[in-house]
C-alpha cells in the first residue's frame, strides 16, 4: 500500500518550509498538509499543487489528529510529522550523531509493524548518545513514541483526546490494542519543543499542562506516572512494559 506523509500544522506557514518541508524534500511520497481552513489559500499561493491541503481545524491537536484518522481509510500507511522537525539523526555507537536515512526507517518501520502485527513505530525521544549506547537497536513493547515523526497504520477507532500529550496517549492505546509498537532506539527526530512561534505553543501554560497530566494519570494509571524533572511544566513518563504476545 502506498505510504502517505502528513504534516500537522497551525500558524507556521513562514517557518514550515525551513523545517519539516526541508527535511522531507527528497522523499517521493505524496504529502498532505493539515492546517486551519483559513490557511489553505495561503498554502496554495505559496506552494501551488505540490502538496495536498486539508482542513485540520484550529481547535487543538486532538481535533487535527481526529481529522487525520477520519480522512484516510483504515489500513493506510501514514507517516505523521510535526511542522517544526529540524533534523533526523542516528547515534553511530562511537562518539557522534550522523544524518539518518529517513526513507529507510520509514520502510523498515512499516516492515517491522507488519511482521509483528503492530500499528505504530517511532524513534528515541532524547538526543543523547550516552542514554542510547547501551540500548537494543529496536524495542517492541510499551515505550514512548514521540510525535515529532511517527508512522502508523490507520485505525479510525484509535483516537487520542489529550491536547498536549497525544503522543503518550497514542503510544498507550496502541499497546493496549495491539500489544506493542516499534521504536528505533539509536535514531532521533529533533523538533523545536515549546519554543517555536505559532502552532500550539501559546496554549501551553501551567493550568493546561496540569490538566493534561491529570487526564493521563487518571485514565492510564498502570501505563504512565508523574516524572520529576527540570521542566517548567508538570511532566509524565511512560511505564515501559514488554510486548503482549
Amino acid at each position: 500500500m502506498e505510504i502517505k506523509l502528513v504534516i500537522r500544522t497551525c500558524k507556521r506557514i513562514d517557518t514550515i518550509e525551513k523545517h519539516t518541508l526541508k527535511l522531507i524534500e527528497n522523499l517521493s511520497y505524496k504529502t498532505y498538509i493539515f492546517c486551519p481552513k483559513d490557511e489553505i489559500p495561503l498554502y496554495w499561493n505559496k506552494f501551488g499543487d505540490k502538496y495536498t491541503y486539508i482542513d485540520g481545524g484550529n481547535e487543538g491537536t486532538h481535533i487535527c489528529n481526529l481529522k487525520i484518522l477520519e480522512y484516510f481509510d483504515d489500513g493506510e500507511k501514514i507517516v505523521q510529522f510535526d511542522d517544526d522537525v529540524i533534523e533526523f539523526v542516528q547515534w553511530n555507537n562511537i562518539n557522534k550523531f550522523e544524518d539518518a536515512d529517513l526513507n529507510y526507517y520509514i520502510n523498515e518501520g512499516f516492515k517491522l509493524c507488519d511482521e509483528n502485527n503492530f500499528k505504530l513505530f517511532g524513534f528515541y525521544p532524547v538526543k543523547n548518545g550516552y542514554f542510547m549506547q547501551n540500548l537494543k537497536e529496536i524495542s517492541y513493547g510499551l515505550q514512548f513514541i514521540m510525535g515529532g515523526i511517527h508512522g502508523f497504520i490507520n485505525d479510525k477507532l484509535l483516537k487520542t483526546y489529550d491536547n498536549f500529550r497525544d503522543d503518550y496517549e497514542r503510544t498507550i492505546l496502541n499497546y493496549l490494542k495491539f500489544g506493542g509498537c516499534i521504536r528505533f532506539n539509536k535514531v532521533k527526530a529533533n523538533n523545536i519543543i515549546y519554543k517555536n512561534e505559532g502552532g500550539h505553543a501559546k496554549k501551553r501554560d501551567l493550568i493546561n499542562m496540569q490538566e493534561s497530566v491529570d487526564y493521563m494519570i487518571n485514565n492510564y494509571p498502570e501505563y504512565c506516572r508523574i516524572k520529576k524533572c527540570k521542566s517548567k511544566y508538570p511532566e509524565i513518563s511512560i511505564i515501559n512494559k514488554p510486548p503482549i504476545l
